[in-house]
């Protein structure tokens, strides 16, 4: 698809469609929505051309994050691994993948054969692997691990607030960020400023107007309430639904209904369309549940099952992610992809793996310095229930991100001095730039970037 094709497409209708669709539910924040769907409103809505509007800094680069969470813990020896490694094929009998048919990527590293698409960017350097990156604290617990990963704090990481929440209470303005889910707004961008919102992943129309007694009367009645609530959370969810009444109308003449693309890929693509829209939202969350594999990892065959479905909807989620970004967008994204912790090295004798400790995690775009960062895991040092040592704390990695990408100090966000990955992400490579093709001086340049070591005490 054309970038004219993108920004004609019915997806702009349904974006603002789904906008009204998170306010019914309670999600959108009555100050800032008003004031955005205002702007937007007079932006789009009297739009013939279907051009993306024009940006007054459209010189200036905006950053732009796309974080995905692997729900359940990602196995990771089984994503980018050694697959030739005699330990690893002893460890995971029946789940070790033959490296004949695995992804050949980078020397010894190999990618499951679902990774099409990943081990190509990986290939074209537009990947970091973050290898043993994990937390001190591996209690193996979902609950524990992910409420720490999604808060980004150390200890106990029971916060209200996520790491990128308070990136946005201190740096963003208005509607920044949004989660595309039925569920609600996700942890991580969970603030006190109330700049993300939660959007459904299918974007249906909401057809309210006041045209019949009904429908007046309920929007009569939904505007005393939210006015009369004493209960401060009761009052912000009857004013988001007052929002969706009130500006309803004003959307009216784009509510045609199409049909919404399915499963992660889809919200991928919604994904893409957002950034590419320029409606002031840098930073989008989505989440791909299923990874907790204690039994049927596989199937008929080490590369085929459960696990390998769900590394095949990642990699083409992430095709579609990038094939709908503008060219300038697409230079200012880096998409995150991570897991609350990896999987026990030993396979169980139900066709699966259990929990355990380090894992690894994925920087992608243009701008990312591909290839391996961090400390490769190590088979034959493990901790006494069979885990692989993490080497890198998980909010070293938010810092590089942070610090890095969009340009923060990362200390008041992770409330506390959190030592950076160096050289994870810089400047975007550009068509022709030797980068992009294999220079050898690049490879140099690359050999020459220090490796992180190990975690602080």
């Amino acid at each position: 698809m054309t970038n004219e094709e993108l920004v004609q497409s019915p997806r702009r209708r349904r974006l603002l469609q789904s906008l009204l669709a998170a306010a019914a539910l309670g999600a959108v924040p009555l100050a800032a929505s008003n004031e955005f769907l205002d702007s937007q409103a007079a932006e789009l809505v009297s739009s013939e051309t279907g051009r993306l509007p024009a940006s007054p800094n459209a010189s200036v680069r905006s950053p732009k994050l796309v974080v995905l969470e692997l729900g359940g813990g990602n196995d990771a020896l089984n994503t980018f691994g050694r697959f030739d490694d005699p330990i690893y094929q002893d460890a995971r009998r029946e789940l070790a993948i033959d490296p004949v048919n695995a992804l050949h990527v980078d020397g010894d590293l190999m990618a499951h054969p679902a990774l099409t698409g990943l081990a190509d960017r990986y290939q074209r350097g537009q990947v970091a692997l973050i290898e043993s990156v994990g937390d001190r604290l591996t209690d193996r617990s979902h609950f524990s691990n992910i409420a720490r990963w999604r808060s980004g704090l150390d200890g106990s990481g029971i916060s209200t607030s996520g790491w990128l929440g308070r990136y946005l209470d201190q740096h963003g303005s208005g509607l920044s960020a949004v989660t595309i889910d039925w569920r609600g707004l996700h942890h991580p961008l969970r603030g006190e400023g109330g700049m993300a919102l939660a959007l459904p992943p299918n974007l249906a129309a909401l057809d309210i107007d006041r045209s019949t007694t009904s429908q007046l009367a309920a929007a009569t009645a939904f505007d005393g309430l939210s006015r009369a609530a004493l209960n401060p959370l009761v009052a912000q969810q009857m004013s988001a639904v007052r929002l969706a009444f009130n500006e309803s109308q004003r959307f009216t003449p784009l509510n045609e209904v199409t049909s919404p693309d399915a499963g992660l890929a889809g919200q991928f693509a919604l994904a893409g369309s957002i950034l590419s829209f320029d409606l002031g939202i840098d930073i989008v969350s989505l989440r791909l549940n299923g990874f907790d594999s204690h039994a049927g990892q596989i199937d008929s065959s080490a590369t085929t099952g459960s696990h390998a479905d769900l590394l095949a909807e990642v990699s083409n989620g992430i095709d579609e992610l990038f094939a709908n970004l503008t060219p300038k967008v697409r230079e200012e994204t880096v998409v995150l992809v991570y897991s609350e912790f990896g999987r026990r090295v030993a396979a169980n004798d139900s066709l699966g793996t259990d929990h355990g400790s380090a894992g690894s995690a994925m920087l992608i775009g243009d701008s990312v310095l591909g290839g391996l960062h961090g400390t490769p895991p190590d088979l034959t040092d493990l901790d006494e229930r069979g885990d692989m040592l993490p080497h890198l704390q998980f909010q070293q990695m938010y810092a590089s991100v942070l610090e890095q990408h969009l340009g923060v100090d990362s200390s008041s966000i992770l409330l506390g001095d959190v030592e950076a990955v160096p050289n994870l992400i810089g400047a975007p490579a550009k068509e022709g730039d030797p980068a992009k093709e294999g220079d050898p001086a690049k490879e140099d340049d690359k050999a020459a970037v220090p490796v992180y070591g190990h975690l602080p005490k």
